[in-house]
């Protein structure tokens, strides 16, 4: 089961604390919520993955279909706090090279406030 927390850093900044495993019943809403948070204004979403489980194809599927929605927004869709299972898997698929993944979420707010292609 997945739960989460978000927290607003800025009116185009929001950061999710995913926490749980993400099962195929749990994907579609938790993505959904992502979409919604995109659609209401934040570009740019920071998914901080310390406490999250495993990612399953079909997650990895959903990871990039927020990308891309994000993208079409004129956003990103971030994520940190990789534990190791999660960065050997985006590593093994190559989709660390298509994701924005960072330490830590005080590197990926650093990021947006200084890329002049984050300003807005």
């Amino acid at each position: 089961m997945i739960d989460y927390t978000t927290r607003q850093v800025s009116n185009s900044v929001t950061v999710v604390e995913a926490s749980g495993t993400l099962y195929e019943s749990d994907r579609k809403y938790f993505f959904d919520c992502i979409g919604d948070m995109i659609e209401s204004g934040s570009r740019y979403v920071i998914i901080e993955c310390h406490r999250l489980g495993h990612l399953n194809s079909a997650s990895l599927a959903s990871l990039l279909t927020a990308r891309k929605h994000a993208a079409k927004k004129g956003g990103r869709i971030y994520l940190t706090h990789l534990s190791s299972g999660i960065a050997e898997v985006l590593e093994i698929t190559k989709l660390g090279r298509l994701l924005s993944v960072y330490p830590n979420t005080e590197t990926a707010i650093a990021h947006i406030q200084s890329d002049p292609a984050c300003a807005g």
